[in-house]
């Protein structure tokens, strides 16, 4: 339950923030990645009341940043999962992570054989790094199912499922009504949240979807939180190089 709390708490602050992301991979698919997040002062202001609502206690409980939380899981759990936290950097309403990872494909290694839908895909094929990203409302629909004994009503309506599929416009109304009974900006609170990432690529990219590219080792990408996280369309991501 800890663990799922913690993922709510996330995705929670997704929807009031900026996210500025930069991931450098090596030839074998090893590399870094550094994130920077801005959380909006409003969701802060009403952070508790809004998670005790649809978490309970132990999510209410959190800190913005659980920093100490962050860098005990990279000292116990992530170097054994081939993690490791280079700089972790808090400031007021914003957080500055840096992360060593080893190939993705030993990282990656046990999900990819347990999950039938995986959302992430890592394998070298003919010499080539072939990275796959399928994020889609059938396979998000299955991890909110697997967790329904932590999921209360309020939650629940929040939540993208595939029985009941929302349009980015209908996902925002839905968060902005839930949301105006702890502020009255709601609007502010969600609106221009957003997630940019900068991908460079130590060879020659060979094929790339979803991106888009600055040059022959480079790309990027943006996306609207809120639109992202309604799935109306699926997050499917390409690279290979």
């Amino acid at each position: 339950m800890k663990e799922f709390c913690k993922l709510l708490f996330i995705s929670l602050m997704l929807i009031s923030c900026t996210a500025n992301t930069a991931v450098y991979l090596r030839d074998n698919m090893s590399g870094t990645i550094s994130v920077v997040f801005n959380v909006k002062s409003e969701f802060e202001r009403i952070r508790k009341e809004l998670l005790a609502t649809l978490g309970g206690e132990e999510v209410a409980n959190m800190p913005l940043f659980p920093v100490d939380d962050i860098k005990k899981y990279f000292k116990d759990i992530g170097q054994e999962s081939g993690l490791k936290l280079l700089e972790i950097k808090e400031k007021g309403d914003s957080i500055k992570l840096v992360i060593e990872f080893d190939n993705l494909g030993e990282i990656f290694k046990d999900y990819l054989e347990k999950d039938k839908i995986p959302m992430l895909r890592a394998e070298n094929k003919d010499g080539k790094n072939i990275i796959d990203i399928d994020i889609n409302i059938k396979n998000v629909t299955r991890i909110v199912n697997e967790n329904k004994e932590y999921i209360n009503d309020a939650l629940a309506a929040l939540l993208p499922s595939e029985e009941v599929k929302m349009s980015g416009k209908e996902y925002r109304d839905v968060l902005v009504y839930f949301l105006s009974d702890f502020t009255s900006r709601a609007n502010e609170l969600i609106d221009n949240s957003n997630i940019r990432v900068q991908i460079k690529t130590s060879r020659k990219i060979h094929d790339q979807f979803g991106f888009r590219q600055i040059n022959l080792n480079t790309l990027e990408f943006e996306l609207d939180m809120v639109k992202g996280l309604s799935l109306e369309n699926p997050i499917r991501l390409r690279l290979v190089y």
